[in-house]
């Protein structure tokens, strides 16, 4: 038998109450693949967006909710995926539903038999994995007075590796809030100030403001922070207590 090599691509569920199965690794001593676990099934549901295609698949243990990078998908079709990674609660917006659970798929194919052969290492995402809660919320046109003594969105940005490390304090809007995610919950914050293109400024929090709210935080400024599983940022306020919010 020919020797494979084969990509370490299988994704882990690293989230708080995503559960999974560990993925079988070849022995040692073996010159067999594996083959990873493959799930999916029929499609029952479509719903399209700008972005993303959300569908519901029903698979042998019941049905389920997926979403993939925007693709032309049918009604009937089947679809099977490897990679994927659950969210809780999470808010489709162009969908208009909240998906009490929903997998966001990395690897979506048509034929469940394309998967045949591949050897799974469930500690890393792909390298080019796009998290979808990471993105920006919408700029708006709001002020918000600067908190004496802090620092403001756009200073965050421009004097970042001055601020590195350090604890600032900063008064903005909460545009968005994802929470539960990693242990920690991720809050959009813009005070009507930006550094080029940079006015939403993400802060990691043990509490969670309302959207809408205006709040007074305190934080420690971290630089090329990455957390893994596509949460990547050249600047962000971490662990930040939220001192006043009206």
């Amino acid at each position: 038998m020919k020797k494979t090599i084969l990509a370490l691509v299988t994704i882990a569920f690293i989230f708080a109450g995503c559960g999974g199965k560990e993925t079988p690794k070849t022995p040692a001593n073996s010159k067999e693949a594996v083959p990873v676990a493959v799930r999916g099934g029929e499609i029952l549901e479509i719903i399209q967006t700008s972005a993303y295609t959300y569908m519901r698949v029903k698979e042998e243990s019941g049905e389920i909710w997926i979403a993939v990078q925007k693709v032309d998908a049918k009604v009937g079709e089947n679809l099977y995926f490897t990679q994927s990674m659950e969210m809780k609660n999470f808010e489709g917006k162009e969908a208009g539903k909240t998906f009490e659970s929903i997998l966001f798929v990395n690897d979506p194919a048509k034929d469940k038999a394309s998967f045949g052969g591949q050897v799974g290492n469930a500690t890393e995402l792909p390298a080019d994995f796009k998290h979808p809660e990471k993105e920006t919320a919408p700029q708006e046109a709001v002020k918000v007075e600067k908190a004496p003594g802090g620092v403001t969105v756009a200073e965050v940005f421009s004097k970042k590796n001055e601020l590195k490390n350090k604890s600032v304090k900063l008064r903005g809007k909460v545009m968005k809030v994802n929470a539960g995610i990693m242990n920690t919950n991720w809050i959009h914050i813009q005070d009507g100030t930006a550094a080029g293109k940079e006015y939403d400024l993400t802060i990691t929090s043990g509490e969670v403001p309302e959207v809408g709210q205006t709040v007074l935080i305190e934080g420690k400024v971290s630089v090329d922070k990455d957390f893994g599983a596509g949460y990547k940022y050249d600047v962000i306020i971490e662990e930040a207590k939220i001192l006043e919010k009206k």
